[in-house]
């Protein structure tokens, strides 16, 4: 692979310059996020198919995401954003910590979708803020706040929706959001997008099985983080899984014939 400039790594995916302006590489490694399922090999090759295929649904609709093309077996191209450092945690039924934090029995259900932000700080780490956190430290502002939950919120109805129709209930998952980076606007080189009405609110990373909280509806799997939660009965992989549902996996290689790069190196019948 010819050497490319690093933007960022974590803990799944790295970031790469790009030819193309304004542009980055996604590339999507093999490793486990924090508190996931193993690392197996072609998970990036599954997590780059899921999402781009997600993605691409979710812009046909209207629904902004820097989704910009598929570029290999683990990269896709994605518009440069300025990313706001606030993870969006979404959940249709109450998670286990929140019902703990709260004090809440099983029983409690949520009339609507709870919204919750977490501060992400330079270490990575995740911290519990309110909407009065973020205005007064000025992550994001009052007047975007419109634009945060008209998003969030479609975008959920949408994937509940999907993930419905291949059998599974969307329990709850992550996203983070940036404003779309414009180089140029009105002819003039400009750092950001320019004036405030010129810029694109939209979903940024990724979506897929590393940040859902999915179960399966027929035999009653939960899903977290790609790890499932009864183990010991060995349900089937939830990335093999989605990409089967969604009609993705016909069109792949076997696993063990991608390479980190994103090349397929061998391929092997399915017959």
């Amino acid at each position: 692979m010819a050497q490319r400039k690093l933007i960022y790594r974590g803990q799944t995916k790295s970031l790469y310059e790009s030819n193309v302006e304004p542009r980055y590489l996604l590339h999507f490694r093999d490793d486990a996020p924090s508190g996931g399922i193993a690392s197996f090999e072609g998970k990036g090759v599954l997590n780059n198919r899921i999402s781009a295929h997600i993605m691409q649904n979710l812009n046909a609709v209207g629904i902004n995401t820097h989704f910009v093309q598929r570029e290999n077996m683990r990269e896709q191209s994605v518009m440069m954003a300025d990313v706001l450092p606030i993870r969006f945690r979404m959940q249709n039924r109450l998670g286990q910590d929140t019902r703990d934090r709260l004090g809440l029995g099983d029983d409690h259900h949520l009339p609507y979708p709870l919204l919750e932000f977490y501060f992400i700080n330079e270490s990575g780490d995740y911290r519990l803020v309110s909407h009065d956190h973020i205005v007064t430290f000025g992550w994001v502002q009052p007047d975007d706040f419109e634009s945060v939950f008209a998003l969030t919120n479609r975008a959920n109805d949408f994937l509940c929706g999907m993930m419905a129709a291949v059998g599974f209930s969307l329990i709850e998952f992550t996203m983070e959001l940036g404003w779309a980076i414009d180089r140029v606007s009105n002819g003039i080189e400009t750092g950001l997008a320019g004036e405030r009405e010129s810029r694109t609110l939209m979903i940024v990373d990724e979506l897929s099985p590393d940040i859902f909280h999915l179960r399966e509806e027929h035999s009653g799997f939960d899903y977290r983080c790609g790890l499932p939660a009864h183990a010991g009965t060995g349900p089937p992989n939830v990335y093999v899984e989605l990409a089967r549902r969604f009609n993705i996996l016909p069109e792949l290689p076997t696993l063990e014939g991608v390479n980190e790069s994103g090349r397929v190196t061998r391929m092997r019948s399915k017959g």
